[in-house]
């Protein structure tokens, strides 16, 4: 199962318009918008961007400091088969990504304890309704939020078919 992890603040966005939108990552006019998942099961750690508040200080946050902060933490999954993996350059290739910026996206996410090698995209959007959809508890152990999860994912980008 491969998770897009996210926060409350983006959780609602979601659910309103009923799927993960591809986000484009740099301003590049080729660069195709991508939907991040990652196959790690406990939690991405590149998510935990810092926050910078106005006296300057940066605050650095564990996933459970980020759910009290950020109004919860919640994931969807899909199955990692209708994704498009990152290793192998596989989605930065059909994405259109200048090689210096997924190097850069690498070695952020690394910073933070992420594992690029299990990140994996898509280039279209993901429903919900396909989605199994789970949100963290106070004890950092994921709970389903949903009852009609599991439901096919239809590719609808020709990229992703041809990985």
């Amino acid at each position: 199962m491969a998770w897009h992890y996210t926060t409350g603040e983006r959780y609602g966005q979601i659910l309103h318009s009923e799927a993960i939108r591809p986000a484009k990552v740099g301003h590049s006019a080729e660069e195709r918008a991508i939907a991040w998942f990652s196959v790690r099961q406990d939690f991405e750690p590149s998510l935990l961007k810092p926050l910078v508040l106005d006296s300057g200080a940066v605050l650095h946050f564990t996933a459970l400091q980020l759910r009290a902060v950020k109004g919860g933490v919640f994931r969807f999954g899909i199955a990692a088969e209708h994704l498009i993996p990152w290793r192998g350059e596989a989605l930065r290739r059909v994405a259109g990504l200048h090689y210096l910026v997924s190097r850069a996206l690498e070695r952020d996410g690394a910073r933070r304890g992420g594992r690029p090698w299990e990140w994996y995209g898509s280039l279209a959007a993901v429903p919900v309704a396909s989605c199994v959809v789970e949100s963290m508890d106070e004890d950092g152990a994921w709970r389903s939020c949903a009852t009609d999860a599991n439901r096919p994912f239809a590719v609808s980008s020709p990229e992703a078919v041809s990985r």
